[in-house]
Parts: C-alpha cells; structure tokens; sequence
C-alpha cells in the first residue's frame, strides 16, 4: 500500500470520526432542547379559559337546537292531528255556504 493508500484510509477516518461527533453533539442539543419544550407545556395550563367560554356557549346553543327542535316535532304533531279532524273540503265550483 503506497503513501496515496495511506492518505485515502486517514481522510476516510477522520470523516466518520468527525461525523459521528458532529451527529451526537446534534443528538444530545435534540434531547436537551425537547426536555425544555416538554417541561415548559407542563407549566402552563392546559386550557385557555377563552377556550372553556367558547364550550360553554356551545353547549348552550347545542341546548337551544335541541328545544327547538322538539318544538317544531310537537307543532308538526299537532298540525297533523287537527288536521285529519277539519271537515272535507267542498269540491271546487260548487255552492258557496257562508255564515250570512
């Protein structure tokens, strides 16, 4: 193996050496950073109470849906039964009753 040889085999080396260093060096800022950001969003409050307002008034709508919803089911049925009690309807063209 000649001084090229020789030459070749140290660059090749000192790239994997200095690749390896430079991986974990961004390995370990990786974790360290993470450790940070996961201790911080366990300070803070989970909620934001703009976020616990806006749940309560869609509850409340939700709330509101729902009787009307019920209303327009009961009007619907009463319709319906005081309907099939009206008297039928004169055929068109006959003779007008009227209460005179």
């Amino acid at each position: 193996m000649g001084n090229g040889g020789m030459v070749l085999i140290a660059v090749t080396i000192t790239l994997l050496v200095g690749s390896s260093i430079v991986a974990s060096i961004g390995w370990w800022q990786t974790r360290r950073r993470l450790r940070q950001l996961e201790g911080r969003n366990a300070a803070e409050p989970r909620t934001d109470p703009r976020i616990d307002r806006l749940e309560q008034l869609v509850d409340a709508m939700a709330m509101q849906v729902d009787r009307v919803t019920e209303a327009q089911d009961f009007l619907t049925r009463v319709v319906t039964e005081r309907r099939s009690q009206l008297p039928a309807r004169p055929a068109p063209g006959g003779e007008a009753v009227t209460p005179h």
